[in-house]
């Protein structure tokens, strides 16, 4: 048992060690793209993860933000916030609308891929809020 134990700790450590140099420069700008969506998309799955500032604008989800359930949180003064599905800003499409002061927040929101969120302020996407169950 100690020999498989100490077996699987060095291909952990090989493994590891391999991975701290890859080098990036042989991958097309689509495979790179790819991969910093799968990047963040682990990064912000994970318990450690507080919050991302998302600037003025519009973003598509599934290519500048991953998809998935987020707390909105405004920062400063009056924002708006609308999703657009289809990524297509037109009233047939809206989404949701949200009218937040400083002191608001959305507790959780489902954005999903090919949406458009486009917000009037700064504001941060938090992992959801949850009640516990």
């Amino acid at each position: 048992m100690k020999k498989v134990i100490a077996v699987m700790f060095a291909a952990v450590m090989l493994f590891s060690a391999a991975c701290a140099e890859t080098d990036l420069s042989g991958l097309s700008y689509d495979e790179l793209v790819d991969l910093q969506k799968k990047i963040s998309t682990e990064i912000m799955s994970r318990p450690e993860w507080k919050a991302v500032e998302i600037p003025i604008g519009e973003w598509i989800v599934g290519k500048d933000i991953p998809e998935g359930y987020y707390s909105i949180i405004p920062q400063g003064s009056l924002v708006i916030v609308n999703g657009y599905s289809d990524g297509i800003k037109s009233l047939s499409n809206v989404l949701f609308t949200y009218v937040l002061s400083e002191d608001e927040n959305v507790g959780k929101v489902f954005l999903p891929e090919g949406c458009l969120l486009e917000n009037s302020r700064i504001i941060k996407l938090a992992p959801p809020v949850s009640i516990g169950f």
